[in-house]
């Protein structure tokens, strides 16, 4: 004779109260995850705010469970570092953006390396009234998009658009932006390194005890004659590829210890 199988009983779910109880569960379940966002954010800084002008990238946002590792990242500056720039003139019109010629290989060699790419970069003509933030934004989305294409993805643009008066926390030299993408990312800054043009980005370095490496491109040149003794950066190179070589054989030093 055949038994019958037990019935197995599920709990009904109708009505708004349900409805609210299930909504609990979700929010219980999204705070045990790490949301990790994937290549070509840009972020607006803005003192204790949340961040505004989310643009994803090619790759969608995910959750991921678990712990979440440290990574290592390279914070970079855009203009005079990554991007041609004239002292003097902001870069307003999306036919003016122009890469240096060593910055596809330059950002390959890091990421291939194991690097996260962040620019961190201070964007005062927006407050200034040279370019609305939508174009800033069009600028950095073209600029992700060229380099996803030439295998170099970023991982995420943070701009302040504060002018120096405003006296913000995201405006190099101070610390908001790299926080911000820290906090997103899960990077360990002890194994990061900051690369730019300008005593900013030397003093953001300094300041947050990572390694910097300054470039004679864009103002590389004119900040060094005017500032020789305050800069003291970890590295001088003439260029984005000279100075990611130097990363990369400190990143290999360091492991043969």
């Amino acid at each position: 004779m055949k038994r019958k199988k037990a019935a197995v009983r599920h709990p009904k779910i109708s009505g708004s109260c349900s409805q609210s109880a299930i909504l609990e569960v979700i929010r219980k379940r999204q705070s045990r995850i790490h949301r990790v966002i994937g290549n070509g954010q840009s972020f607006a800084g803005g003192g204790g705010q949340s961040m505004p002008s989310i643009v994803l990238g090619s790759n969608r946002a995910r959750a991921v469970t678990g712990p979440v590792r440290s990574h290592r990242a390279v914070f970079l500056d855009r203009d005079g570092t990554i991007v041609y720039d004239r002292p003097g003139h902001y870069l307003t019109r999306l036919a003016d953006l122009k890469l240096y010629r060593d910055t596809k290989p330059a950002l390959r060699t890091l990421r291939d390396s194991g690097f996260l790419l962040i620019v961190v970069t201070n964007q005062s003509g927006i407050a200034r009234g040279y370019l609305t933030r939508g174009m800033a934004e069009k600028i950095n989305s073209r600029l992700k998009k060229i380099l996803f294409r030439a295998g170099a993805p970023l991982d995420g643009i943070y701009y302040c658009p504060h002018a120096p008066k405003e006296k913000c926390n995201c405006r190099k030299p101070a610390p908001g932006l790299i926080l911000k993408a820290a906090r997103m990312h899960a990077i360990d800054l002890r194994r990061s390194f900051v690369m730019g043009d300008k005593l900013s980005d030397i003093r953001l370095g300094r300041r947050m005890g990572i390694k910097t490496v300054l470039l004679l491109t864009g103002h590389g040149k004119s900040q060094l004659a005017r500032y020789k003794k305050n800069l003291k950066p970890d590295y001088t190179a003439r260029g984005i590829l000279q100075g990611a070589r130097w990363i990369v054989k400190q990143q290999q030093i360091a492991y043969s210890k």
